[in-house]
C-alpha cells in the first residue's frame, strides 16, 4: 500500500514540497525493507559443530547477540557436544537459540540440555541422543524424528512428522529404562 501511494503521489508531482514528502515516504519504504531483510538471517552451507575449532567457525556464521535476528540454515546441522567445558556449552547454546529453520538434517548428541528455542521446521529428519533437548517451538519435521536419549521427552508442539522412533536406552544395559515420561 506504500508502494501504491508514492505512485499516486508521484502522478500529482508540481512543487519541491511534494518532491519532498515523496521523498520521505520512500525513505520510510527502504526501512521497512532492510528491517524485513534482517529480520531472518540465511546461512547457505551445513554447520557442524563438535570442537573448538567447528565451534569458532560456527560462531563466524550465526552472530548471537540479543538484537541479532534468527537464522535459517540451508543445510545439515550437526552438533555434538560430548566432550566440551561448561564455556563450550554456553557458546553452542547462544547458537542453537539462533536456530529457526533448518533446510535439511539436524543430529544432536549431547549430555546437556540445550535450549534451541526458536526452531520451529526441520525439512528432513531429526536425530536426539544423549539428554533430553528443549525444542518448544519445534512443529514441523518433514521426515522422521529418531530420539535415543534419557529423561523426559516432551514433543508436545509438534503437528508434523513422518515416523516417530523413540529408543528408551543408549545400548547400556543399565539404562534400558531411561525415559522418564513422553
Amino acid at each position: 500500500s506504500t508502494l501504491a501511494d508514492l505512485l499516486a503521489q508521484l502522478e500529482g508531482v508540481a512543487t519541491n514540497a511534494d518532491l519532498a514528502a515523496i521523498s520521505s515516504t520512500l525513505a520510510d519504504v527502504q526501512a521497512d525493507v532492510r528491517e524485513l531483510l534482517e529480520g531472518e538471517s540465511t546461512i547457505n552451507q551445513n554447520v557442524t559443530i563438535n570442537n573448538e575449532a567447528t565451534l569458532m567457525y560456527a560462531e563466524t556464521l550465526v552472530s548471537t547477540d540479543t538484537e541479532d535476528p534468527n537464522v535459517i540454515v540451508n543445510g545439515t546441522v550437526t552438533i555434538n557436544t560430548t566432550n566440551f567445558s561448561a564455556d563450550q556449552i554456553t557458546r553452542t547454546n547462544d547458537i542453537a537459540r539462533k536456530l529457526a529453520t533448518v533446510l535439511n538434517n539436524v543430529s544432536i548428541t549431547s549430555t546437556t540440555s540445550l535450549d534451541f528455542e526458536n526452531l520451529s521446521f526441520i525439512d528432513a529428519n531429526l536425530t536426539i541422543s544423549g539428554s533430553a533437548q528443549q525444542i518448544p517451538s519445534l512443529r514441523t519435521i518433514t521426515d522422521n524424528l529418531h530420539v535415543t536419549q534419557i529423561g523426559a521427552i516432551d514433543f508436545s508442539g509438534i503437528t508434523s512428522a513422518a515416523n516417530f522412533t523413540v529408543v528408551a536406552s543408549d545400548g547400556a544395559a543399565s539404562n534400558v529404562n531411561s525415559i522418564t515420561s513422553i
